[in-house]
């Protein structure tokens, strides 16, 4: 496989066909392939492991999968996790504050309790 004028350039290889439980395959000397969506640059870019992906990079990176044909289940959890933990601090910190906003009707030391 070959970069070469904006485009990937297959090389001796075959091309394979499934249709109806039947695998075909034809060999071929030179091959052009415009549905591959990867360019060199993309490949030679610093890999971030989706764990320290920002949500935007994450959300690209899931687009990506799904471009792919993959799975993008377990990183579209991830995302969903990275926009929840900042709400879930958010309520603790409310109920917090109106339990610890609550008058209690007892003597000091059960207040401190």
């Amino acid at each position: 496989m070959r970069w070469q004028e904006g485009g990937w350039l297959l090389e001796n290889g075959f091309k394979r066909s499934f249709l109806k439980g039947t695998e075909s395959a034809v060999p071929f000397k030179e091959l052009r392939d415009p549905t591959i969506a990867f360019t060199p640059d993309q490949i030679l870019k610093k890999q971030v492991k989706p764990e320290n992906m920002s949500m935007t990079q994450l959300q690209h990176y899931v687009d990506i999968i799904l471009g792919n044909g993959g799975d993008p289940t377990k990183w579209r959890v991830d995302l969903a996790f990275k926009f929840s933990t900042p709400f879930a601090g958010l309520i603790l910190v409310l109920f917090g504050a109106s339990i610890a906003s609550r008058r209690n009707r007892g003597s000091i030391i059960l207040g401190a309790s």
